[in-house]
């Protein structure tokens, strides 16, 4: 992931290749991969109802799908999982995280999982302040389509898997005092925490564009720089001034969870594989560190043989599953 990207995220895109498998065409190689990580879930009529496609916003991206168990009444009051997606900010689909909704819907709580507005050259104004209004945009909505079928959500939890992990733990620890419900916990699935540790820009690349910037010259690697910091600030660098390391630092620790760490950072899961190549296990014992010096709850599920699949580890799996019944147990019921 030490790569430089040019253009914005193609660097990742051996990342947006294997989280995508099901989308290009490998079904088969891909529903074995899903089983091996216990991605898979059965549904049937008693379970609940499946809402499909809620429109939260206007954008053609923003659309959810809503799973209700059949246990909730009019009278529960209940906690909510959204699931995020992830395909390196740029693919993807909500379907991704229909086994999570099912089989945590089976356990009395409401699921759903978002569609968000992705980077392309198709969509320049993407960024991930994009993703995260969406989000709340989102929870909005979700609480009052429950509210119309008469059922009266408490509080939410996010999680995600690979970009779309990030999106959920920079949501739960930047946004949570915007979001529409209380944030209950967070799910991270090989989840991405410092994006300087993804995208490492070399000081003497910057230094070379302000200096072409400086002389009236642009630099090859302008754009790169440009791209990446608006996709991490909605920001339009405009000054050479601007181009400096401690500005490029900044604007990226803007958009990592990890620098927003702080005393009211809600309890977290991290799953995790030894071997991940593409985001590499020190983001997440970056997190459980800074966690664990404010004495803030977290779970790390260790995937000893998987790679950013976490398809090689039943026994992790089984963990990972326990351990998310036990939050929302915790943080959904017992109240």
């Amino acid at each position: 992931m030490k790569k430089f990207i040019a253009p914005l995220l193609i660097a990742l895109s051996i990342l947006l290749l294997v989280t995508t498998l099901a989308l290009i065409g490998l079904k088969i190689y891909a529903d074995n991969i899903m089983e091996q990580a216990g991605r898979t879930e059965t549904w049937h009529e008693a379970d609940g109802t499946i809402i499909e496609n809620i429109a939260y916003a206007p954008h053609a991206q923003n659309t959810y799908d809503l799973y209700i168990p059949a246990s909730a009444t009019t009278t529960d009051t209940l906690g909510c999982l959204l699931y995020i997606h992830g395909g390196s900010w740029t693919t993807g689909d909500k379907c991704e995280g229909a086994w999570f909704c099912k089989r945590f819907a089976k356990q009395g709580c409401i699921t759903a999982t978002m569609n968000y507005s992705l980077v392309s050259t198709a969509a320049p104004s993407v960024c991930i302040p994009t993703m995260l209004k969406e989000i709340t945009h989102c929870i909005n909505s979700i609480k009052d389509e429950a509210a119309r079928r008469k059922i009266h959500i408490r509080n939410i939890a996010l999680a995600g898997y690979s970009a779309g992990a990030h999106l959920a733990m920079l949501y739960a620890l930047r946004m949570k005092d915007v979001s529409p419900l209380p944030i209950a916990f967070c799910t991270s699935m090989a989840g991405p925490t410092d994006l300087q540790m993804l995208f490492i820009i070399p000081e003497d690349s910057i230094t070379a564009v302000r200096e072409h910037a400086m002389q009236g010259n642009v630099h090859p690697l302008k754009r790169d720089i440009d791209a990446l910091a608006f996709f991490c600030s909605g920001q339009q660098l405009s000054a050479p001034g601007q181009y400096t390391g401690a500005n490029i630092a900044t604007l990226l620790a803007e958009a990592s969870p990890i620098a927003h760490v702080s005393s009211t950072a809600p309890p977290t899961i991290f799953a995790h594989g030894a071997d991940d190549q593409l985001v590499a296990p020190a983001h997440t014992a970056k997190m459980v560190a800074a966690l664990d010096s404010l004495g803030i709850r977290n779970s790390y599920i260790r995937y000893p043989q998987s790679d950013h699949l976490l398809a090689s580890d039943s026994a992790s799996v089984s963990a990972f599953n326990a351990a998310v019944s036990q939050y929302i147990h915790d943080y959904f019921k017992s109240k």
